[in-house]
């Protein structure tokens, strides 16, 4: 031991290296033992100096990256809360026929309660055509908006009366209203910026987000955003662009404070341990700092210090960087554990043991979480499953095991599709599967799954890819809802729609029926008056009851074709040639047109590649449209000059792989201003009693779900239908 309090000792470490030395030198020669307890003892201070700095240096690191982690994730928790409250306002006008003001301003009043860091208004953008610019402004003032008008800002920044456009998307709800009354009636259209932003978010039906803006009621040292979600016409479809176009009622907006957002979500975070940058790549260079708005960096290239931690993150289609960084002139080097480890080598067991704690209670806490995401994932409401990367189940929630009769532990480890789903249905779920184990997310797949008593039920899928905290692909969440019933009402009422077609065309198929019976009977008649003649000639009652027999053989085809159409389609698609469902169709129906002075024409391909599907569903859908056109003609009466005809088209150009079914009629056209809407449920300009309005909206479902499109416009003298269906992975072509 050292003699600390002799100041002629030997061993006092006080003159450098050198006096070290000969101090150790010194006690090796007087006592060989504690010279060799001291060089063991050094070279163990050194080994454990050297390890436990080099181990600092990795856990400082690891405790980095997990703390980065965790404010990420809280970033991300407080950025999506946020903008949540902005997708609540489409959830209120989806789930409503008309908002008014009094109903905006409680439902907002709710989702500001929920103490959403960052909002500085949430409003209500609706879509106003300049012919009503006058009504909605008198109406907005009688609603206690005094003084309501469409304005836009001057150059000089004075707020004036909006300019004349073809349609204006004013600020007509905004909750608070206090501190944001001058944003009442503001143009967004007015604003290049503004309305690049609508646009975009009108025609891809998502959430659009702007770039950093400074807000004018902005007090702080902060950015805002603006935040657009579309929101259409109930009910109309918002399959395409055009669609999506005509559906536009207006948007909800949220205007939002990003540097209260971040506050709010990393308040009870130690901040000491990182600094928090934020960019928006989606930003023009020197324009992408979004917080701290008093940092000296102009985008993520500025950052110079080491170790940092990058996260993207879209917001409304924007690309922004989450970086995470170290506070600058940190170092494990030279900490006073590994300077203490050298001049004490035991301490190290201490230090070790307090790292250890510190490493177990995070991981107790990081269980913990694990715990309760997987008590959520077991209680929801949903059935939820998960697999293994070789497909085996590993996650069977209690949902999924009250719907399906399958305990967890009887499902845990096997093969779910090799044993749980039906054989006509293990390759296209093996599919969606496989697809998400490559990272790819499969929406809304549905399928048949049979239950443990037997019991089908219809699944609709949606998968997406579990990941470790590495990113590696560790297997995949599927989350399912029973669909079961809105199937069999699909079913229902697609049978409904052609029980009521087989009624329209009675009249039709009695023609039909008339001609072989008129025939039959004139056979029969020619034949008894030769035979009451006494003329047996052989080869005259031959031919004419060969006669008798081909027609009759004629009627009853038309009577089994009603027969087999008026049943439910089957469950397995089939290989549909499209010329057959078209003369097949014309077989019911095409006399009773005829009768009705209607030309009829069809145009066929001398070869047609086939499509998949239900032949009595495609007969149902071409009847559908041949009644509409008869009816179009009929209704469309302007003298005997007035063509009176209908085509049907085949096509398969063989240059895609696609087929077309064209029907056109000589009716006079679609009415521009409702044919955006003719594939609504219950949607009909004929009379009470002359139709349902089911008809095309149930075409409009059967084509989607074989995976083609069906649509409508004016051409000529009439409308036009085009029916594009993909074709078959199984071709057989007939001339």
């Amino acid at each position: 031991m050292f003699e600390a309090d002799r100041e002629d000792s030997p061993y006092v470490c006080r003159g450098g290296t050198n006096r070290l030395k000969r101090g150790l030198g010194y006690a090796m020669r007087l006592n060989a033992p504690v010279a060799l307890a001291l060089v063991i003892g050094g070279m163990l201070s050194l080994f454990a100096y050297t390890a436990t700095r080099d181990w600092e240096e990795a856990l400082e690191t690891s405790v980095f990256e997990r703390e980065a982690a965790g404010h990420v994730a809280s970033l991300r928790l407080g950025i999506t809360s946020t903008i949540e409250a902005v997708h609540s306002i489409r959830a209120l006008y989806d789930a409503s026929k008309e908002v008014e003001r009094a109903e905006f301003r409680a439902f907002v009043a709710v989702e500001l309660a929920e103490e959403y860091h960052g909002i500085q208004a949430l409003e209500w953008i609706p879509r106003v055509a300049a012919a009503d610019r006058a009504a909605f402004e008198a109406a907005a003032r009688e609603d206690g908006l005094a003084g309501f008008s469409f304005t836009e800002r001057e150059s000089q920044g004075a707020m004036v009366a909006a300019a004349a456009r073809a349609e204006y998307f004013p600020v007509y709800f905004v909750e608070p209203l206090a501190s944001n009354e001058a944003a009442l009636g503001f143009d967004l259209g007015s604003n290049p910026v503004r309305l690049a932003a609508l646009e975009k978010a009108r025609d891809s039906g998502e959430t659009v987000a702007t770039a950093r803006i400074t807000l004018v009621q902005e007090t702080g040292d902060q950015y805002g955003f603006l935040v657009f979600e579309p929101i259409y016409r109930k009910g109309a479809p918002v399959d395409t662009v055009a669609e999506r176009r005509a559906a536009l009622q207006g948007f909800g907006l949220g205007v939002l404070r990003l540097g209260d957002i971040v506050e709010a979500a990393i308040a009870e975070k130690h901040r000491e341990g990182v600094e928090h940058f934020i960019f928006d790549e989606s930003a023009a260079p020197g324009e992408q700092l979004l917080y701290p708005k008093s940092a000296a960096f102009r985008d993520r290239t500025d950052v110079r210090s080491l170790g940092c931690v990058d996260n993207h993150m879209d917001i409304g289609g924007r690309d922004w960087l989450i970086t995470e960084c170290p506070p600058a002139g940190t170092a494990v080097v030279g900490r006073w554990q590994s300077w203490a480890v050298l001049i004490a080598g035991l301490t190290v067991t201490g230090t070790l043991a307090l790292y250890l704690l510190l490493m177990l209670r995070q991981r107790a806490r990081t269980e913990r979480v694990a715990d309760e995401l997987m008590q959520l994932i077991d209680t929801a409401n949903a059935p939820i499953f998960g697999i293994d990367v070789h497909g085996r189940v590993n996650e069977w929630n209690q949902r999924a095991q009250s719907i399906t009769g399958y305990t967890k532990d009887e499902v845990m480890g096997r093969d779910l599709v090799a044993e749980f789903i039906a054989d006509d249905f293990k390759a296209p779920v093996k599919e969606a599967l496989d697809k998400a184990l490559v990272g790819e997310e499969t929406a809304n797949f549905d399928f048949p799954l049979f239950t443990k008593s037997g019991k089908r039920i219809d699944i609709l899928l949606n998968s997406t890819t579990r990941r470790d905290f590495s990113g590696i692909i560790v297997g995949v969440i599927g989350i399912g809802q029973d669909i079961t019933e809105r199937k069999r009402i699909e079913v229902e009422l697609i049978q409904a729609a052609k029980m009521a077609t087989l009624g329209e065309m009675a009249t039709g198929v009695a023609h039909e029926l008339n001609q072989p019976l008129s025939i039959i009977r004139m056979a029969a008649d020619s034949t008894l008056e030769r035979v009451e003649e006494g003329d047996y000639d052989a080869d005259y009652l031959r031919r004419k009851l060969a006669r008798i027999s081909a027609q009759t053989e004629r009627a009853a085809a038309i009577i089994d074709h009603m027969r087999i159409f008026g049943r439910k389609a089957d469950e397995a698609p089939r290989l549909i040639d499209l010329r057959d469902v078209t003369r097949d169709a014309l077989g019911l129906i095409g006399e009773q047109i005829r009768l009705g002075g209607i030309e009829v024409e069809t145009v066929f391909p001398e070869m047609c590649r086939v499509v998949s599907g239900h032949t009595v569903q495609l007969e149902q859908i071409l009847l559908n449209l041949l009644g509409n056109a008869r009816d179009a003609i009929e209704a469309n009466r302007q003298g005997a000059e007035q063509p009176r005809k209908i085509s049907v088209t085949v096509e398969d150009t063989g240059s895609e792989d696609k087929v077309r079914l064209i029907v056109e009629d000589s009716g006079g056209g679609i009415p521009q201003d409702i044919i955006a809407r003719i594939f609504e449920p219950f949607f009909t300009t004929k009379k009470i009693g002359q139709g349902t309005g089911l008809g095309l909206s149930i075409s409009y479902g059967i084509v989607h779900d074989m995976g083609g499109t069906i649509e409508a416009a004016n051409a000529g003298d009439g409308a036009r239908i085009t029916i594009t269906l993909p074709v078959a992975a199984e071709q057989t072509s007939a001339a």
